[in-house]
């Protein structure tokens, strides 16, 4: 069994690592907060899930990146970034926003779904995290209005097919029924029939002058039958005049000359050989229009089924921004070799100051004892089983004491920081793996945003 000095010694030894360690951490922790590696950036990472329903791996791959394109344009960059910049912040140039941005396009096996990775960079955690989400929703919009434009043009297309199509096979058969409307009885070797008209006999003259002579005396009569009775003298005049020009007109002819005889009429030669090649060709015609037609029906069923494949596009947020990562400067290691000395010295300082046990326990030394008692004291107090003494204070143990004590309330309010920093600050976790002291920073932000 160990005696009592040896226990004594480990206690001691115990103690003045204690204070070292405690001590050194508490000044590392702090000091690293304030000489932190300096943030240049911070990079910010956006999935989207680009899908659809049917399997068509490069359609998908060529809709995603004609996305990326839009939304990398100069139009959609300048939206973008009148959203992002404050009214008191400078605007941000399109090339140089276009800089902080990168979208990546990566196909699943499965082929009908693809991986988009949108990466951001800002100065600021919230600025990378605003940019990437504002650049998501732009590339979702921008599949969207590709595939309605797509699935609509694919539509149109199919309809204007079927039309003209259906336009070819109509023209086709009326030339065909033309054809054998005129061709048909040589077709089937019947003989035509030819109507032949007989020319026009022209009247005789006088009897025309005679016809007309009468005509002018009936208008004549009807006017004066119209003023005077039956009885008048001349209206008895006018109808003996048009009783002897009809009597003259019986007398007369109407025709000049007899009827000439007809003679027969001379059909032309028919090659019927070249006939039936013209209507075999037509037939081809006709045939093969249907044949068209039914081919246009299928690539309508195509084209349905590549605009139900266009609108089944769809891009969705597969995983909401997050830090991914932080862009530092140049490495302060004077200033890190500088804090690792002074927590050292201030370490060893705390250490070298805690009393040890047989310092607790001594108030003056032994010669003043003797002295003052009169008689000699070999040993020094305490004695094995003596009362123990207050220890004698001073200005430089106290000092110790208090920097242990300070180091062990930094120590904990820094663990403390990080629990709650877990509960309030989403992004802690991840901003920490990266930069611990700027998580801690924005956590401290935050902290006291909520107590606001």
């Amino acid at each position: 069994m160990e005696d009592s000095a040896t226990r004594q010694s480990r206690t001691s030894a115990a103690s003045r690592a204690y204070a070292f360690i405690v001590t050194a951490l508490a000044v590392v922790a702090i000091g690293l907060y304030f000489c932190r590696t300096p943030v240049q950036s911070v990079v910010a990472q956006l999935g989207v899930l680009v899908s659809a329903d049917l399997a068509d791996q490069s359609a998908l791959i060529h809709v995603a990146e004609e996305a990326k394109t839009k939304t990398l344009s100069d139009a959609s960059l300048l939206l973008v970034a009148e959203k992002t910049t404050s009214g008191t912040e400078d605007p941000i140039g399109v090339d140089q926003l276009r800089e902080q941005i990168q979208i990546e396009i990566t196909p699943r096996s499965t082929g009908h779904h693809a991986d988009v990775s949108i990466v951001t960079t800002s100065p600021t955690t919230g600025g990378a995290l605003k940019l990437a989400k504002q650049i998501g929703e732009v590339f979702q919009q921008e599949i969207d209005q590709h595939a309605d434009d797509q699935a609509s043009r694919i539509g149109d297309a199919a309809i204007q097919l079927d039309q003209s199509a259906r336009s070819t096979l109509q023209e086709s058969q009326q030339n065909l029924d033309a054809f054998v409307a005129k061709y048909g009885d040589a077709l089937a070797g019947r003989q035509p029939q030819v109507n032949v008209a007989a020319p026009a006999i022209e009247e005789n003259l006088q009897w025309q002058e005679l016809r007309q002579q009468i005509s002018d005396q009936e208008a004549e009569l009807s006017i004066l039958l119209t003023q005077r009775t039956e009885e008048h003298p001349m209206v008895i005049n006018v109808k003996a005049k048009i009783a002897s020009l009809q009597a003259q007109l019986t007398q007369v002819p109407r025709f000049a000359d007899p009827a000439p005889s007809v003679p027969a009429a001379q059909l032309p030669p028919v090659n019927v050989e070249k006939l039936k090649s013209e209507h075999e060709r037509l037939k081809q015609a006709v045939t093969q229009a249907r044949l068209s037609l039914q081919a246009v029906g299928g690539k309508h069923q195509i084209a349905a089924d590549g605009h139900r494949f266009y609108t089944s596009i769809s891009a969705v947020v597969d995983q909401s921004p997050h830090v991914a990562g932080m862009i530092g400067g140049n490495f302060p290691l004077i200033r890190v070799g500088m804090l690792l000395a002074v927590a050292t010295l201030l370490g060893g300082f705390a250490a070298l100051c805690i009393p040890t046990v047989e310092q607790e326990a001594i108030l003056v030394s032994s010669k003043e004892i003797a002295a003052a008692a009169g008689v000699s004291i070999v040993a020094e107090l305490p004695l094995p089983g003596g009362p123990a003494v207050p220890r004698k204070r001073t200005a430089t143990r106290m000092l110790a004491r208090f920097a242990i004590v300070a180091s062990e309330y930094s120590l904990v309010a820094l663990v403390g920081l990080i629990l709650v920093a877990l509960l309030v600050d989403p992004e802690f976790t991840r901003t920490f793996t990266h930069e611990p002291f700027t998580a801690l920073y924005n956590a401290q932000n935050q902290l006291w945003k909520f107590a606001q």
